[in-house]
């Protein structure tokens, strides 16, 4: 998987908000890409609960998106977004993903 800090965003329309004040390392583990005309893609590096689709979004350099299927916290089981949604119901759905983390 891909290691990534992730900080939730406090004005889900201004990603640049976002501080790694707090930041979580996260496992990226699966992630599914999308076609374009699948959905309307977030700015790159971040990611949006679609409620619609109930998936996580990840926006991609050059447009594209991809699902992200399958995350891990620190020292947590490996989750389906869905769960890891349900887990942060009481936080904003636009996360920024600032960096990677060293092992």
């Amino acid at each position: 998987g891909t290691k990534v800090l992730m900080s939730f965003v406090g004005d889900a329309d201004d990603p640049s908000s976002a501080t790694m004040d707090g930041a979580v390392e996260v496992k990226v583990l699966a992630t599914r890409l999308l076609n374009s005309s699948e959905v309307t893609a977030p700015p790159p590096g971040v990611m949006t609960w679609q409620t619609s689709c109930k998936a996580w979004y990840l926006g991609c350099h050059g447009g594209g998106a991809v699902e992200v299927v399958t995350l891990q916290l620190p020292a947590k089981k490996p989750v389906d977004g869905k769960a890891f949604r349900n887990g942060f119901q009481n936080q904003k759905a636009v996360l920024f993903f600032g960096g990677t983390a060293e092992s």
